[in-house]
Order: C-alpha cells, then sequence, then structure tokens
C-alpha cells in the first residue's frame, strides 16, 4: 500500500469532514482520474496519481496531497487547519521525508503489491505464462531480506527526521508546534504504510528508534487515521 493516500486520510480525519473512500487497483488510475476529469500531474511520469479527491459540495476534483491540504483549507476554513503561514517549512521537511529517505522494506511491498494488479491486465502482457513469471520476479524482489546496511541506513535517514522533532522543543509537540500540519500525516503515512507491510518483528525495530518517536507519532496521530 502507497503511504501518500494516508496522508489525505489522515486530513480529513483531522478536519472531521466527512468522506468515503474508493479503492483503485493501479491499472485503473488513468481511466478513472479522466472519468473525473483530473488535471494530470505535470511532475509524475505516470501523468495520473493517488491521492485524488472529488468534493461534491463543489464539484472540485483534487489531486496531490499537498494540494489537497490546501484546498481544503480554503474550502474549509472553520476546520482545524493542515497549513500554517509557515507552510514553505512544513513543504519542505515532509518532501526531504517522503521523496529523499532511502527506499524501504515497505516500499518494495507496496511496489509488489501494484505490480500484482498490473500482471493480471491483459494489456501488460501477452500469455498467462509472461504474467505469472513477472510476478514471481517482482515477488521476489519485495520479499528479499534487507541487509544491516540497508537497515542502518533507513535509520540515519529517518534521525535526521528525529533532530528536526527535537528542534521543535518538548517530545509531545509536533514538527511545527502544539498542534499537527500536513509535515506530521506526510511522516505519520509513512510509518502506516510501514506498520501495515512490515513484518511484527521489523515494525517492533522501527518502533525502538530515535527513543521511540516513531510509535509515539503514530499514536498521536491514530484517532484521525479514518479508512
Amino acid at each position: 500500500m502507497e503511504s501518500t493516500p494516508h496522508i489525505t486520510l489522515y486530513a480529513l480525519g483531522y478536519k472531521n469532514l466527512p468522506f468515503t473512500t474508493v479503492w483503485i487497483e493501479f491499472p485503473d488510475i488513468e481511466p478513472r482520474m479522466k472519468a473525473l476529469g483530473a488535471t494530470p500531474s505535470p511532475k509524475s511520469p505516470t501523468r495520473y496519481t493517488l491521492p485524488v479527491i472529488e468534493d461534491t459540495k463543489t464539484s472540485a476534483v483534487v489531486m496531490d496531497s499537498l494540494a489537497i491540504a490546501a484546498y481544503l483549507d480554503r474550502t474549509y476554513p472553520d476546520t482545524p487547519s493542515l497549513l500554517p503561514q509557515s507552510n514553505s517549512d512544513s513543504a519542505a521537511k515532509d518532501s526531504d521525508a517522503t521523496n529523499d529517505a532511502p527506499a524501504s522494506p515497505a516500499s518494495l511491498a507496496a511496489l509488489t503489491t501494484a505490480l500484482s494488479a498490473l500482471a493480471s491486465s491483459p494489456h501488460m502482457h501477452t500469455t498467462p505464462t509472461q504474467r505469472s513469471k513477472n510476478l514471481q520476479k517482482w515477488e521476489k524482489f519485495g520479499s528479499a531480506a534487507w541487509s544491516e546496511e540497508n537497515w542502518r541506513a533507513l535509520e540515519d535517514a529517518w534521525g535526521v527526521v528525529d533532530g528536526w522533532y527535537a528542534a521543535a522543543g518538548q517530545r509531545d509537540q509536533y514538527l511545527l508546534g502544539p498542534t499537527p500540519t500536513h509535515a506530521d500525516f506526510a511522516l505519520a503515512a509513512q510509518l502506516k504504510s510501514f506498520q501495515l507491510l512490515l513484518t511484527p518483528q521489523e515494525w517492533a525495530r522501527v518502533c525502538a528508534w530515535h527513543g521511540g518517536r516513531w510509535a509515539a507519532l503514530l499514536g498521536a496521530v491514530e484517532e484521525w487515521w479514518v479508512v
């Protein structure tokens, strides 16, 4: 499961806005987005990405979690804010944390899930044998044991983010103050993917990093994780 849709799930839960989740398989993303009238992303090679929201109140269709956060703040100003006035810091930090961190076991598992959907698409392969061979190759890749060096690199990357939280003040504060923002939810979304996709032993390892900060962060925002 990719982490970015979780960011918007947290955002909607935090704002207490009613919504319905629609899960979409990888091969169906583009046709569904075209049907909704979503604008293609100029940054993504796949043109259409998730999450996407369709607001039946305004008929708006918004793609990308940061754009969705800005839209929700603008359209529903009486709900808790996701992007404070200093949102440039917030955006920079969640970009660093989610885009520049090394690939994780969770991301490999998510890739395998996406490719499982692709493998069943008649547009991707010509014979069942080819589909099976391709899927087996990616499943082996996604489930391969990580080396200690890989794990240390991942822990070090999250150590940089730990420094951001330490600089913010007390341990019970969020990244930019006493209330969560889009940046906190972006990091929590990555952690939620770890929790769902790693083995219990691997997840326990992540929870032990940096004085248990990541387990504490995920617990702090758990009430807003609404599926």
